[in-house]
């Protein structure tokens, strides 16, 4: 992507039937911002879950407005990040995410490319992190600890990484394209969508 474009994907969800995700990528000055919505049914019941996130040249999470509606309520949360760990939860200091770099939104599939982006591991290598959760329909918001490993491109794809929440033994592969946006997400999502246009 330069500097003049946009670029729009959305995912079909496997593990929740209805569910789709859409993203709009946009170059601006100084990164990127992502606009998305993701709506599923699924044990919880129906949700619809709307984000705004800014990235910085470096693939890390400098904010995030996030929106969810049930058919109970609908909430917001407003997240800030000077970019070296340190938070703001709604314009307040929020030290229990202190050292976390990215954000992780449950029932997303688009902010697994944060974490490839901006750790841009070479094949063969992994990484442990802690990221800053936030569930899609109740904003619950916490610390979960992940690894990625990137075991290297097969048909097709730019790349594939195994990833896991530690603490959890179950691990997924994701196949990624060149800009590290998932294309399969085993088990969990399809790319069904990829359109580029200009800003």
């Amino acid at each position: 992507m330069d500097d003049s474009t946009t670029l729009t994907v959305s995912w079909r969800r496997l593990d929740a039937d209805p569910g789709v995700e859409m993203i709009t990528l946009r170059n601006v000055e100084g990164g990127t911002t992502a606009d998305g919505c993701s709506i599923a049914v699924d044990e919880e019941g129906p949700w619809i879950f709307r984000y705004h996130v800014d990235i910085d040249d470096g693939w890390r999470t400098r904010g995030a407005w996030l929106e969810s509606t049930t058919p109970a309520e609908t909430k917001q949360l407003v997240l800030e990040a000077d970019g070296e760990g340190a938070w703001k939860r709604d314009g307040e200091r929020a030290e229990e995410l202190d050292g976390c770099l990215d954000v992780d939104f449950g029932g997303s599939i688009f902010t697994n490319t944060l974490v490839i982006r901006r750790l841009e591991l070479a094949i063969g290598d992994s990484a442990e992190l802690d990221v800053a959760w936030i569930g899609p329909a109740d904003l619950d918001l916490s610390v979960v600890g992940q690894r990625y490993v990137h075991v290297g491109p097969a048909n097709g794809s730019a790349g594939r990484y195994t990833y896991r929440s530690l603490g959890s033994e179950t691990e997924y592969l994701l196949s990624v394209d060149a800009l590290g946006l998932v294309i399969d997400y085993e088990g969990i999502a399809e790319r069904i969508f990829e359109q580029s246009g200009t800003a």
